[in-house]
């Protein structure tokens, strides 16, 4: 699962937060801050989409040692919204 999303480019959009590096919490805090400035999220039933194979990520597997890093930022990044 990904949360694939079109956001129009307005001067209210957020931007990626850069601080988040590596695998994982990029898009959960793009979309919770997409959420907090107001957006709205609907389904379109009748769009599909598809993935492309790709090599797994090495990322992935140095998340373990990173997460407990960017849980952190994550919540304060909650909090300071």
């Amino acid at each position: 699962y990904e949360p694939y999303i079109a956001v129009p480019n307005t001067p209210v959009t957020p931007l990626f937060d850069e601080r988040f590096t590596g695998y994982g919490k990029n898009k959960i805090q793009f979309v919770q801050h997409l959420r907090m400035v107001g957006f709205q999220f609907y389904v379109a039933p009748k769009c599909f989409l598809m993935h492309a194979y790709h090599a797994k990520s090495a990322s992935r597997h140095e998340w373990r040692h990173h997460k407990l890093a960017m849980d952190h930022l994550f919540g304060q990044f909650v909090n300071d919204t």
